[in-house]
């Protein structure tokens, strides 16, 4: 039985991974980075992690003494600027949040984004309230794909079974992390698609978070 619901943030509930990516290949191309890296450097190693673990990917890829600190900055300031002009949720976002708290089902947030965006683009959306627990990967010691955020988000939502948890991701990264929690992962693909690695851990691949109503009602025995 489902019992508890765990939700990735950027490219799972907001629309906002292909603004992200969009910022990490203009900024490069502001500071002289070879485009066709920074394009092909941005799914598999950037989307869905922390800021700590890009600024390593930066310093892995371009040296120790590349300015990952100011680049970081300055790319995030671009994002602030594109997502300010339209910020927009994810198909059947709030159809599946009304659906989990008609059920009392406890909710949660665990996002690799720091904790002031996070809160200003929930409330910005109107999501913000939803929600039992926000977490952060700046309040847990290690980033997705340690299953340290999603094992804290269940905590702050009184999970005691974590077989009883859903988290629902878009991200490579998210999905081993929700696995490596022992919780149900449920990939809702977004710029990454379903390889063989995440159909072994997934407990199910949605197209939308529409979908996922079903999947609990089947689950939870519940009638249509």
């Amino acid at each position: 039985m489902i019992k508890y619901a765990i939700f990735d943030m950027d490219g799972t509930l907001l629309d906002t991974e292909s603004v992200y990516m969009r910022s990490w290949v203009e900024m490069g191309d502001k500071w002289g980075l070879d485009h066709e890296t920074m394009e092909n450097m941005y799914v598999p190693f950037i989307c869905g992690r922390s800021v700590a673990s890009s600024k390593q990917v930066l310093k892995d890829h371009f040296g120790e003494d590349f300015d990952s600190e100011g680049f970081m900055n300055e790319r995030m300031a671009l994002y602030h600027s594109l997502v300010s002009k339209e910020l927009r949720l994810k198909n059947g976002c709030r159809e599946l949040l009304d659906f989990l708290r008609s059920q009392n089902i406890p909710m949660a947030v665990a996002t690799s984004t720091a904790p002031d965006i996070t809160d200003a683009n929930l409330n910005r959306v109107e999501l913000y309230d939803y929600f039992d627990a926000i977490v952060t990967a700046s309040m847990v010691k290690n980033g997705k794909p340690a299953p340290d955020i999603f094992i804290e988000a269940g905590k702050r939502i009184g999970v005691s079974d974590p077989a009883e948890c859903i988290v629902c991701e878009d991200s490579y990264s998210g999905i081993f992390a929700a696995d490596a929690a022992n919780m149900l992962p449920i990939l809702i693909p977004d710029l990454l698609r379903p390889t063989e690695e995440t159909d072994k851990v997934t407990y199910a691949t949605v197209n939308s978070l529409s979908d996922v109503i079903e999947l609990i009602k089947k689950e939870n025995n519940l009638s249509k």
